[in-house]
């Protein structure tokens, strides 16, 4: 008798940041909204885009792009916020795009070389010929101070 045994799977969120697909579990992902105005922080990190207000709550909103370094654009039909979950509260990331979300097997994913002493990213992980870069959230938002962003 032949079984088949299914790979083990992760859910992730796939999303496009300047042309590149980035992951993160699905297990954060709150909610995905349309850009909508944000309202500007005074002497905050200049990685804060701002803060929204989603249902009488108020969340901080991170652009990505400039957290990573990348080259900053204009916001655009497809740009939107994804609210995620972390540490107990609700953050904004803003992105260029939603991808889907997808199931990517634990033996498509590796490590990366540690030379990144931000390390920003966790992982590289190989589906559909697509290459995905799965972020560290802790590294990437919780950096400065594990509690204040701003």
């Amino acid at each position: 008798m032949n079984f088949d045994i299914d790979e083990e799977k992760d859910r992730y969120f796939n999303f496009v940041i300047n042309k590149q697909n980035y992951v993160v579990p699905i297990s954060i992902v709150e909610e995905i909204i349309r850009y909508q105005e944000l309202t500007s922080i005074p002497e905050t990190k200049e990685y804060i885009a701002g803060a929204i207000n989603l249902r009488g709550k108020v969340i901080i909103v991170i652009d990505l792009r400039i957290k990573l370094g990348l080259e900053t654009i204009e916001v655009h039909e497809k740009s939107c916020i994804v609210v995620l979950k972390l540490n107990n509260m609700l953050l904004g990331v803003l992105i260029d795009k939603v991808e889907e979300v997808v199931d990517i097997p634990k033996n498509n994913i590796s490590p990366i070389m540690e030379d990144d002493k931000k390390n920003y990213v966790k992982n590289i992980c190989k589906i559909k010929n697509n290459t995905l870069f799965l972020l560290n959230t802790n590294n990437i938002f919780f950096e400065d101070n594990p509690v204040k962003l701003y």
